[in-house]
This record gives C-alpha cells, sequence and structure tokens, in this order.
C-alpha cells in the first residue's frame, strides 16, 4: 500500500510541511494508492487547538469503529466520515456524516468532486428525513490556475426544491455589487460570456450530484 502524505494552506494551494506547521490553518491529507483517505485541518485558536478528520471509508471498514477512533473531547477533534463512494464520469459523489468531538451526529451531507479532488456539489440534508435543505452549491472552476481557490468563477446556490437561487461571482470576475438572481445572470451579457448558462446544465439543478457528462 502506498502511503502519500501533502499539505495545503488554507487556499487551498500545496505547500511544504514545515511551512504547515507554522502557520494557523492548513490541512494534511494523506493518499493510499493515489486516493484520497484522510484530510486533517488544523486550526489553532486562543485557548485550545481545534481538529478536524474528513474520513474516507472503504469497504470493510466500521463506521463506528473510525468515528470513535477519530473523535475526541480532551483534543477537541471532531470527524466526518464519507461513504457510500458512487462514481460517474470521473467524479466521484459521497455521502456524509460528521460527528462532533462526543461522538454525536451533527449533520448529513453529500458532496461531488472532480478527478483533482475539487468540490463541485455540496448538499445538507434532514437529519431525520434525508430530505435536502436549502443553502446546497456547486463550484464552477476555470481550470486556468493551479490554485484551488482562485480558479473558482462561480458559486451557484440551490433552495430546499433544488432550485437556482443566487449565483455568487467568487473572485470578481463579473464586479457584481451583490450576488445576482438566475434572471439577472442571464441578462449580464458579460456573465454569458464568461460562463455560457445554456452550455452547463449540470448547473440548472441541484439535481443530479453526479455529472451526467465528463464536461460540466
Amino acid at each position: 500500500m502506498g502511503i502519500n502524505i501533502k499539505y495545503k494552506n488554507d487556499m487551498g494551494s500545496f505547500i511544504a510541511e514545515q511551512q504547515a506547521k507554522e502557520l494557523n490553518e492548513y490541512s494534511k491529507i494523506t493518499y493510499e494508492d493515489g486516493e484520497v483517505k484522510t484530510i486533517t485541518e488544523f486550526v489553532k485558536l486562543r485557548t485550545k487547538a481545534q481538529k478536524t478528520i474528513s474520513y474516507f471509508l472503504t469497504v470493510g471498514e466500521s463506521k463506528i469503529d473510525i468515528v470513535q477512533e477519530n473523535t475526541s473531547i480532551t483534543d477537541n477533534t471532531s470527524c466526518l466520515i464519507y461513504f457510500n463512494k458512487q462514481t460517474k464520469n470521473g467524479f466521484n459523489v459521497w455521502d456524509i456524516e460528521e460527528y462532533n468531538s462526543e461522538g454525536i451526529l451533527r449533520f448529513k451531507s453529500k458532496e461531488a468532486y472532480d478527478n483533482k479532488h475539487r468540490l463541485v456539489f455540496m448538499g445538507k440534508f434532514n437529519n431525520d428525513t434525508d430530505i435536502l435543505e436549502s443553502g446546497s452549491f456547486k463550484f464552477y472552476y476555470l481550470n486556468k490556475y493551479e490554485d484551488e481557490y482562485k480558479d473558482r468563477l462561480l458559486k451557484i446556490t440551490y433552495d430546499e426544491h433544488g432550485d437556482v437561487d443566487v449565483i455568487i461571482d467568487i473572485n470578481d470576475h463579473f464586479d457584481y455589487y451583490k450576488a445576482p438572481s438566475l434572471d439577472e445572470f442571464l441578462a449580464d451579457d458579460v456573465g454569458q460570456i464568461l460562463f455560457p448558462w445554456n452550455e452547463h446544465p449540470y448547473y440548472h439543478s441541484a439535481y443530479p450530484f453526479l455529472p451526467e457528462s465528463p464536461n460540466i
């Protein structure tokens, strides 16, 4: 089994381990055979450090055991379990359960990632009914930069029905003074040049979570 460890700053750029240890916030990513196995996010607070472990579950591993091993009141450590992986067109979608430092379930969600392990969809679900809640979103990337955050062009948010709520201009490419609605975005000639809406059906709704095409 090949193990590889990398570090990222809070802007998503890869950095050296020594650089990471000097920051107040950084992530440690552990890969097994080229696949992300864990992402540990470290945050240094005034009174106590905080740690969140994202664990990508594989067949044969026990969710209960992983939660017990990766939550701690003493170390202020919470845990997100990624499970039920589904793959299509080079994208992966996971079911997620977040547990606090006491090992108590806080919320359920789903996340989809592209082949660079960049987040393209996040949706929160009601803990009791598993129904989609408002606030889901999808990211669109320019694919021009090495920096994941710099490469994000738009964040499209959705209501509880999966319909578009607002469109957020992440890095000020459009010079909006507020996040526009879909109608306002469609009326913007500049917006349609940089992001022709009809050419990107994946973003027209929160559904489907996994893209129907390799190109989104």
